[in-house]
């Protein structure tokens, strides 16, 4: 698979990582996958680091990917994505603005640093900020 969904406990947060040039039916079937993750219903953020993405995003991609998170349960706490410079860019920012339509907490970014600080402003802290603790145990 082109992507992965992995858990960080200390900051709270889900991760969808590319991990290889991937396919925009794979995208779709890790939106699926996030969907049903257990702490999406929380509020950990999530990060989309869509930075290794070498598919060339059509139009019908950037519309079927709003599509498909609207078909899934909706994240409790903000939505970073990350990506790189150019046409990727400009779809992260296009599916993040509709998605935003919808009233998810969502924005997309080029720079790491960026992503890690709107999330800090937008309430992605970690357990150990805000003095709560994480309800689930970490998954292995």
């Amino acid at each position: 698979m082109g992507y992965a969904i992995t858990t960080d406990p200390v900051r709270a947060r889900l991760l969808v990582a590319c991990e290889s040039p991937g396919s925009r039916e794979e995208w779709l079937r890790t939106i699926h996958e996030l969907g049903g993750h257990e702490r999406l219903r929380s509020a950990w953020s999530v990060v989309i680091d869509a930075r290794g993405l070498t598919w060339t995003v059509r139009l019908e991609d950037v519309q079927a990917i709003p599509a498909s998170v609207r078909a899934e349960p909706r994240p409790a706490g903000p939505v970073a994505i990350l990506s790189s410079p150019g046409a990727h860019f400009g779809a992260a920012r296009q599916i993040a603005m509709w998605l935003q339509s919808d009233g998810l907490t969502v924005e997309a970014f080029q720079q790491e640093l960026d992503a890690e600080e709107w999330l800090r402003v937008m309430g992605g802290r970690s357990p150990s900020e805000d003095g709560s603790r994480d309800p689930l145990p970490p998954e292995g």
